[in-house]
């Protein structure tokens, strides 16, 4: 009977534990790639990085803040006994620019994730720790991007293809097949998307300085075309002199909200049910800022990375700091 209560207790949370992280795994989406073609064949960027990310509140569907172990990311009931929701991701990744071309350029990306979500159960004055695992490949990036424009502004256009490592349709994220012990936790959006960007920058005209602007479309979950479409942004701008360097950005992401599953899901007890994600993703969006300096000695690069979140919809306020080392010729 033991046995039995307890496994019991499982099923009933775990499904809950799912939807929370199929929400948080949403995160700010990787803009960055600059405006300058590597410049032929065999010339390469290539950046290695570890980082850390952690939240304990978010902004609900209203834009408002709240506990990540409050009402607006947890069903009314468990609600009312959580405390501490906590949200921690550590991932290595790897960025890669090669050159084809002298003005075309391979691009790819990889991320392995681990992801813990957690928050304490209080009854009768007992705290109860309920958390759940995962870890493994995200979702990874492989695209083109070529050169349009080298001068008096460099100019850039460039088209990604994320791919998914794992299944992720809206039939398949059932309450049915999601509540079994050994189901597993997302570690990304899950969605085949196409990514078209733009990019600009200011080359040399700025001494010792550079400004960056990109924007991209995406159209995203091109098999079903449950998830809404997503528009991206990022402003950088910094500086270098004697191998040392900074810079600031500003970014977010924009939901186009044209996607199918409004029309097929209630939007009832939102984020208690993993199978409704895709109505999180009708209606995302955020702002974030951050901050990078590195040190440069002879093509190796030293990197350190923060940002913030600092507004948004159905997304965690994520903080995350990067260290990275990076590689070019």
């Amino acid at each position: 009977m033991e046995k039995s209560g307890r496994t019991g207790f499982r099923r009933t949370i775990q499904p809950l534990l799912v939807a929370a992280v199929c929400l948080f795994v949403m995160k700010p989406e990787c803009l960055f790639a600059g405006a300058q073609a590597r410049g032929g064949l065999g010339r390469y960027y290539l950046k290695v990085a570890y980082a850390d990310s952690s939240a304990d509140t978010g902004y609900d569907s209203d834009g408002n803040s709240s506990g990540l172990a409050s009402q607006a990311f947890l069903d009314q009931l468990t609600a009312r006994f959580a405390r501490n929701g906590e949200y921690n991701e550590t991932a290595f990744r790897i960025y890669l620019e090669f050159g084809i071309l002298k003005r075309l350029d391979l691009l790819f990306q990889l991320d392995w994730k681990e992801i813990e979500t957690s928050f304490d159960l209080e009854i009768l004055g007992i705290e109860f720790p309920v958390e759940q695992k995962n870890s493994g490949a995200g979702d990874g990036m492989i695209g083109l991007k070529t050169q349009v424009l080298a001068a008096p502004i460099p100019m850039a256009v460039d088209v990604r293809y994320i791919f998914p490592n794992y299944p992720t349709s809206v039939e398949e994220l059932n309450l049915e097949t999601i509540n079994s012990l050994d189901d597993k936790v997302p570690l990304g959006n899950g969605t085949q998307d196409l990514q078209l960007g733009l990019s600009a920058s200011t080359g040399s005209l700025i001494p010792h300085g550079f400004g960056d602007v990109r924007i991209a479309y995406v159209l995203s979950d091109l098999e079903s075309r449950d998830f809404s479409d997503r528009f991206l942004w990022e402003v950088k701008a910094g500086g270098s002199y004697r191998g040392f360097g900074g810079a600031a950005f500003l970014d977010g992401l924009q939901s186009m909200r044209n996607g199918s599953a409004p029309d097929k899901i209630s939007q009832d007890n939102l984020l208690f049910d993993p199978s409704k994600r895709v109505v999180i993703l009708n209606d995302q969006a955020w702002t974030r800022v951050g901050a990078q300096a590195w040190y440069n000695f002879h093509g190796l690069s030293l990197e350190l990375t923060f940002s913030q979140v600092l507004s948004g919809q159905n997304i965690p306020e994520i903080r995350m700091v990067e260290i990275g080392i990076s590689f070019q010729r």
